[in-house]
């Protein structure tokens, strides 16, 4: 399964933090268990590092926290392309959440 326009800023942050990493994926967990792998494409960086780019009405940079949230999804694989920040700390995140699995 291949989900896009993941943000886990602003309101959904919040809500990680308030109510723990599933509170986002409550109502589609039974869905998204039977995935036999699981990517999505990230909208935010994950970081407490960088600034906004000047003049940019909105930011979505989630805390780190809400990383949290991709392992309690069963994400196995979660990408970003990260030019929302001026100083972002990373172009490209990559990461495996499944225990289970090694790499290659």
């Amino acid at each position: 399964m291949v989900v896009g326009d993941v943000v886990l800023a602003q309101s959904t942050g919040r809500r990680i933090i308030k109510n723990g990493p599933d509170a986002p994926w409550r109502k589609v967990a039974g869905f998204l268990d039977q995935a036999e792998l699981f990517m999505i494409n990230l909208e935010c960086p994950i970081s407490d590092r960088g600034t906004s780019w000047p003049g940019e009405k909105y930011t979505l940079r989630a805390r780190p926290a809400s990383a949290d949230a991709l392992p309690a999804a069963g994400v196995d694989v979660a990408n970003h392309t990260a030019w929302a920040t001026s100083s972002s700390p990373t172009s490209v995140v990559c990461r495996m959440t499944r225990p289970s699995w090694t790499s290659p």
